[in-house]
């Protein structure tokens, strides 16, 4: 057997779980979370993904590398975002619904939620006289297993840039099936939104003099609930008519919801205001878009760079249980009073809103009222 036929059986091996010796010299593993010795063959921004928390167990052979991790959702969407700025021409994210398990060379098995897969070395060079430098297999790619529950499917987003395979049981499974579509179709959405906004952010920071200036996509539970067919951006601004705050729809379409446009694209996803809780949502609704860009704007000043800002991790921020919210209906319109109810010693006001409803109680305006 010629040396090159006896490497790839040896990664193989390796690679369907069936070790090689350590006391060969072909092959390093270690356990938990040891320091990274970072290759210089590694693609920029590789190390940073093999760095991510929970490393369980990494092995080496031949220059393959794999690193193990144990995580949940929001932290496994984090290392998404990691792995989508790696300079390599591409990167996979492979989704099996099976336990992870990694192997050691005893054949100890490690589960794991997910694993980084990096090629090089003697493995890479044999890998480009067989396929070519164009050879998918050549480049970073992370696999999530789903078996154990810890990282939700529906829950996974995935950026733009990232490739996605699914194993054949998630094929053959038409509820896990319709999930992944719907993430590929976000991460579609999602480059052509970064198509549209890079260059717009580009000429705000030209304009205003501030390379800082960014986009945030804002989350909360009501843009979750009530407008789960799109996605909301703010983009700070120091200009008042300047277009901040966009919708991207699952389709890719972007529209400027930028104040005063919001309540028109309110209204036209057809919100079903049929009682005192549904008009005090609304509300809350219309109010986080109305002040997403000031938001982003503030938090700015203190906060380092982000592209996320979901209101239900920092809801003690928001101390939305210091306004008291009550609702009364008037024919086709809904009363809505907000009352301040915290500390004494702070200044707020109260306010006074009317939504409008049409002849099936779905929302067509919403407009603020002297108290």
């Amino acid at each position: 057997m010629t040396n090159r036929k006896i490497i790839l059986l040896l990664f193989v091996l390796f690679s369907c779980g069936l070790s090689v010796n350590s006391t060969s010299g072909l092959g390093m593993e270690g356990f938990g979370d040891r320091p990274v010795e970072i290759s210089c063959e590694w693609y920029d921004g590789v190390a940073a993904v093999a760095k991510s928390t929970g490393r369980v167990y990494s092995v080496w052979v031949n220059g393959g590398e794999i690193f193990c991790f144990e995580s949940n959702t929001k932290t496994f969407n984090e290392v998404l975002r990691k792995f989508a700025s790696i300079s390599a021409p591409q990167r996979c994210l492979i989704i099996r619904s099976e336990v992870g398990i990694g192997t050691s060379f005893e054949r100890k098995e490690i589960p794991c939620d997910w694993k980084l897969s990096i090629i090089g070395g003697i493995h890479r060079s044999v890998l480009i006289h067989e396929k070519g430098m164009k050879a998918k297999e050549l480049y970073p790619s992370i696999t999530v297993f789903l078996g154990s529950g810890n990282i939700k499917l529906d829950e996974l987003d995935v950026p733009a840039g990232i490739d996605v395979t699914i194993s054949e049981s998630i094929k053959a499974d038409a509820n896990l099936l319709k999930v992944v579509n719907e993430i590929d179709k976000w991460r579609q959405a999602e480059e052509k939104w970064r198509a549209f906004v890079e260059p717009y952010i580009e000429k705000i920071r030209k304009e205003d003099s501030e390379p800082r200036i960014d986009c945030v996509e804002i989350r909360s539970e009501l843009i979750s609930e009530k407008l789960s067919k799109h996605r909301i951006y703010a983009i700070e601004t120091r200009k008042f008519l300047r277009p901040s705050l966009f919708a991207v729809s699952m389709e890719g379409e972007i529209t400027d919801i930028s104040k005063p446009g919001h309540v028109s694209f309110l209204k036209e996803q057809n919100i079903l205001v049929s009682d005192s809780d549904a008009a005090i949502s609304a509300t809350r609704l219309f109010e986080e878009l109305s002040a997403a860009s000031k938001t982003v704007f503030d938090l700015k000043f203190n906060t380092a760079n982000f592209k996320i800002l979901d209101k239900r991790l920092y809801q003690s921020f928001y101390q939305d249980a210091d306004w008291h919210y009550s609702a009364e209906k008037q024919e086709k319109i809904w009363i809505v009073k907000k009352i301040y109810v915290g500390k004494k010693d702070c200044l707020a006001y109260a306010s006074k809103l009317e939504i409008v409803l049409d002849e099936k109680d779905r929302f067509q305006g919403i407009w603020r009222k002297p108290w």
